[in-house]
């Protein structure tokens, strides 16, 4: 009975000397973004009154040992390290923190000559397990982790990037979901939870690497240019490779410079199309539309999109000192640096066109001075129209890209005399004709004092010489002349006067 009591004696006497040594704090079980090994990190008080620590992990499928049971994995002979690294093959098994939680606790010692005294174990603290997922119809990613309660956490971030998880995105906040959405779009990305304590040390859940998709989209999705065609219409070339994850495809029109809702939306074949020419048949060529290929996957969103691409719109208005001034946008190819030289072609009352010349790429105006037009052998109704052709080069290829043709109805321009002498020097002098131009139905009326007519003609390059129809002169005296007209939208038009004649 004497032998009972003492073996319970020294159990209890050992017990309490192992109370007595300082259980450690186990501060964060981080999971090390590099190696992906377990990052323990952990304090004493009085590391001067132990001298080393023990680590055990929960071991759940090792040889030799219990399993769903804390084994140690580690011993540490020194009283001043606080941080492990678990890459330890204990028992047959390796840490696997990213498929699993493990659980850590950590014990002090002290050596007491050949036994070693260990204080209690510290409270469990696990491993956070991320999991993240992506939804291609919502393209967003969900992530969830275990929770994990300490005082010691001041902020929580969710990380990610291409390489690593370099970049804190969200802070995050007692909740253990979490969904995001990105603006743009990689195939892979890495997600990690960060846990920022309140020394200002961090501790990481495990990192994942997520897969957003493999949707093959086509390689070549472009429009290569928007032209005005010979019927007045928006061609535009299309170049779009083949893709099996692609539904549809959509092009997509919008008008500039007035309501932006009015979007237009055009279904194409899922076909390759290398250089198909496509006619907008419902679009105005005189007004500027921007222009877009839209691809969408079998969820029914929009998972690729063209460069945008205009066509070209010329205005046409009545310019100082008898000019016509041009002025149009040169947004219509992907590459503005690929535009050459641009045409300017004019025609003059339902003629032909014809090549005024052509500007350097940097202009986007031009003025028509019809000044040496004027009363010249011709005679012009007034109606202009214009277009300009945008000539790109591009890998030695050259295209053309046509404006729509932009006409003006020029308001007549009519110069009268007043005096006529027919022995003058000057032949200007010698006839009393009106330089004109820009009009039709042109009609000239002469009459003396009493109202007879003296001259009268419907040719503008026909005047008065004043010899009546026997070949001599009228009386040197005042006369009236009446001139009528149409402009050249039909508008009809009079000037009247007086003539005086001398010789």
């Amino acid at each position: 009975m004497k032998y009972f009591i003492s073996i319970l004696f020294l159990i209890i006497c050992l017990s309490v000397k192992s109370q007595n040594l300082e259980t450690p704090k186990l501060i964060s079980v981080s999971v090390d973004t590099v190696t992906g090994c377990p990052l323990l990190n952990w304090s004493v008080e009085n590391p001067q009154n132990v001298d080393g620590y023990v680590i055990k992990r929960l071991i759940f499928d090792g040889v030799g040992v219990m399993s769903n049971t804390y084994n140690n994995v580690a011993v540490i002979d020194n009283n001043s390290t606080f941080s492990w690294v678990d890459n330890s093959t204990e028992f047959g098994t390796k840490a696997d923190p990213q498929n699993r939680i493990e659980f850590y606790r950590v014990a002090s010692f002290v050596n007491d000559g050949e036994n070693k005294k260990y204080s209690l174990m510290s409270d469990p603290v696990s491993t956070i397990l991320l999991s993240v997922e992506y939804d291609r119809c919502s393209n967003q990613y969900s992530a969830i982790w275990n929770g994990i309660k300490s005082d010691e956490i001041e902020t929580i971030y969710f990380r990610s990037g291409i390489d690593g998880v370099e970049d804190r995105i969200a802070v995050l906040g007692n909740d253990t979901t979490f969904t995001y959405q990105f603006k743009n779009h990689n195939v892979i990305r890495n997600f990690a939870v960060e846990f920022c304590l309140k020394s200002g040390q961090s501790f990481f859940s495990s990192m994942t690497k997520v897969i957003a998709n493999n949707i093959q989209l086509p390689e070549i999705f472009n429009i290569q240019s928007a032209s005005v065609n010979h019927q007045k219409q928006i061609e535009l070339i299309l170049n779009i490779s083949e893709s099996y994850d692609v539904s549809k495809v959509e092009l997509v029109r919008q008008k500039l410079d007035e309501d932006t809702s009015d979007i237009q939306r055009f279904e194409l074949p899922l076909s390759s199309m290398s250089d198909y020419h496509y006619i907008d048949e419902t679009a105005d060529p005189n007004v500027r539309y921007s222009y877009h290929l839209e691809a969408f996957g079998n969820c029914g969103t929009a998972i690729a999109f063209s460069k945008m691409i205009n066509n070209v719109v010329l205005i046409v208005l009545e310019g100082e000192d008898n000019s016509n001034a041009l002025s149009w946008n040169i947004l219509a190819v992907n590459n503005l640096n690929s535009i050459n030289y641009t045409n300017i072609y004019r025609q003059i009352d339902e003629n032909q066109f014809e090549n005024l010349g052509y500007l350097n790429s940097f202009y986007s105006s031009y003025n028509d001075l019809l000044s040496n037009m004027i009363s010249d052998n011709n005679n012009y109704s007034g109606k202009f129209c214009y277009q300009v052709e945008l000539i790109t080069i591009e890998n030695d290829n050259q295209q053309s890209i046509f404006s729509n043709i932009s006409c003006i109805n020029r308001e007549p321009i009519i110069y009268i005399p007043n005096a006529l002498n027919p022995n003058s020097t000057n032949e200007n002098n010698q006839i009393f004709r009106p330089k004109a131009d820009f009009l039709e139905d042109y009609h000239l009326i002469i009459y003396n004092k009493r109202g007879a007519v003296v001259f009268e003609t419907k040719d503008i390059n026909e005047g008065w010489n004043g010899y009546d129809k026997s070949g001599k002169y009228y009386p040197r005296d005042t006369y009236f002349y009446n001139i009528t007209f149409k402009t050249s939208d039909n508008k009809p038009q009079q000037r009247s006067g007086c003539v005086n004649l001398v010789y």
